[in-house]
């Protein structure tokens, strides 16, 4: 029990370290590569072709 208990504190410890670090993907902004951008409602052409 007291085994099972330390290693949990440790693992808690380990993981509020990592999280204070920044090091875990806890904001929205962490998942940007996995977001599909939104599909163009418009589209624009023009200018002068020299």
């Amino acid at each position: 029990l007291v085994f099972l208990v330390g290693n949990g504190l440790g693992l808690a410890l380990a993981l509020y370290k990592c999280q204070a670090m920044g090091l875990l993907p806890t904001r929205p902004s962490d998942w940007l590569a996995f977001v599909t951008p939104p599909q163009r409602m418009e589209f624009t052409g023009g200018g002068l072709i020299l």
